[in-house]
């Protein structure tokens, strides 16, 4: 049976950039980029240099269009569900995200979900994550398999609130009764893998655009 796994969370969180960054950590794979109702950070939009790498993308059905917001997936999914490859699944968490997947849900019975979260975000912490995982538990009978701690606040991170966000996530963690799969860090600060359990460190961001100034994860 092909493993999937779902990556979600809040509007901009870094899903994108986690799933992408998994994908490279897990070729050969499948990713299929679903977020049809996000503008930005879309891995299809890299779809030649992702294959170059081992990763097959799956996204808009509209040739020419990877930049552009058409709720057209392409009918690749299905085949990808059955396929003899991993499958990566980017899409949003709310319900409007939900919908490409609402066909196929006989065959996501055994699929994975991560959230992606951010303590320095109320969108993205809390009781907002307990309403994601009650809106993919509702449409698609999906349980949270995992946390993906990506606490920062742009460039004003700083080595005491990395170290405080992933102690919280960690309760959290506990306190849900779910895993903790990871804790992002920039290269900037790749030495607090000595005091971060379960760290995983992006040598560089896949999907930012050159013309956005800070630096985000």
């Amino acid at each position: 049976m092909t493993e999937v796994l779902i990556i979600s969370g809040a509007y901009g969180v870094g899903k994108s950039e986690f799933a992408c960054q998994w994908a490279l950590r897990n070729a050969p794979c499948v990713l299929a980029d679903i977020d049809v109702i996000n503008p930005y950070f879309r891995p299809r939009a890299l779809t030649s240099w992702f294959e170059e790498r081992g990763i097959k993308i799956i996204g808009t059905s509209i040739k020419n269009h990877t930049n552009q917001d058409f709720p057209a997936l392409s009918g690749d999914l299905g085949p990808a569900l059955h396929g003899q490859l991993p499958l990566i699944i980017d899409c949003a968490g709310s319900a409007h995200g939900l919908r490409p997947l609402a066909g196929f849900k006989e065959d996501l019975k055994t699929t994975k979900l991560y959230l992606v979260v951010n303590k320095y975000r109320s969108d993205a912490w809390g009781d907002a994550v307990l309403e994601t995982m009650d809106t993919f538990s509702r449409f698609l009978g999906i349980p949270l398999a995992g946390i993906i701690n990506n606490s920062h606040l742009l460039d004003e991170t700083t080595e005491e609130l990395l170290l405080e966000a992933h102690q919280e996530c960690l309760a959290l963690c506990e306190l849900w009764n779910v895993p903790l799969i990871a804790t992002i860090l920039t290269k900037r600060f790749a030495y607090l893998q000595e005091k971060i359990s379960k760290a995983m460190v992006y040598e560089e961001l896949l999907l930012r655009q050159t013309w956005m100034i800070k630096e985000t994860l």
